[in-house]
């Protein structure tokens, strides 16, 4: 993974991915992923924390959209909602909300018999 920056007072501005066969435009540097420029690391920490919990929650939002197929054939077969779909869903919809600590999607269950 890479990504493009130009330094302007010594602040970092345009901080975005690139493919690995980008080549810069004047006055942009481009700089692995894995190594951080100086510079208070171009608040980095922040900046990819803030990305992560972004993607996270828009996983969180898919499986959440995918498991109400779960909930609706339940309904359609009088099967009881288990309890783990009603945790997993609750751990999605937290996660979504920004109020989950979490770095990743919780264990999606087991299917419930009879749906």
């Amino acid at each position: 993974m890479k990504y493009a920056y130009i330094l302007t007072a010594g602040q970092a501005h345009d901080l975005r991915f690139v493919a690995d066969d980008y080549t810069p435009v004047s006055g942009e540097t481009v700089a692995d992923g894995d190594i951080l420029p100086d510079i208070e690391t171009l608040h980095e920490a922040s900046y990819f924390a803030a990305r992560a919990a972004a993607a996270l929650k828009i996983l969180a939002q898919e499986a959440l959209d995918r498991s109400d197929i779960t909930i609706l054939r339940c309904y359609e077969n009088a099967v009881t909602v288990p309890a783990a779909w009603q945790t997993y869903r609750t751990e999605l919809r937290a996660i979504v909300s920004g109020t989950s600590p979490a770095t990743e999607l919780p264990a999606r269950p087991e299917y419930p018999e009879g749906t």
